[in-house]
């Protein structure tokens, strides 16, 4: 009977370690993912700033702010993140190729209409990465 009880908890002790390994390092652990989403929110957090300096510069003088916009584009699409943050990631990436070329419209004095459309559209792409890094907030580490 006490061997019974010893491999029941071993097996019991087996299993909870199992599920704290999944829990933290998993295919998406909260260590894994949460440092991947403040790597994410550095990126976009650069981007928001580059981006401010964009909207606010001449249409003569833009090479410069949008050469930075497409580098910092390429560290987001470089990044590595866990399966559960790469929908998230597709949604920042589409919303900053959006803003670019919307920025490459203005450049190239494109009817207004045009450009606000790729404006708004890049917009709602970060709209939904936003909802996408929302929901992956609260489901971590059980994301699909």
């Amino acid at each position: 009977m006490k061997k019974l009880i010893v491999v029941f908890l071993v097996m019991a002790l087996l299993a909870a370690g199992a599920f704290a390994w999944y829990y933290f390092y998993g295919p998406c652990g909260t260590l894994k993912a949460k440092a991947a989403i403040n790597q994410t929110q550095a990126i976009v957090n650069r981007w928001l700033d580059a981006e401010q300096i964009a909207g606010s510069t001449s249409r003569i003088a833009l090479a410069g702010p949008l050469s930075e916009l497409q580098s910092i584009k390429q560290d987001m699409t470089s990044l590595k993140v866990p399966p559960c943050l790469e929908r998230a990631q597709a949604f920042i990436v589409d919303s900053m190729e959006r803003t670019i070329g919307a920025y490459l419209l203005f450049m190239q004095n494109e009817p207004d209409n045009k450009i606000k459309e790729a404006f708004s559209e890049a917009t709602h792409s970060l709209g939904n990465y936003t909802a996408e890094l929302n929901a992956i907030t609260e489901c971590i580490p059980f994301c699909k």
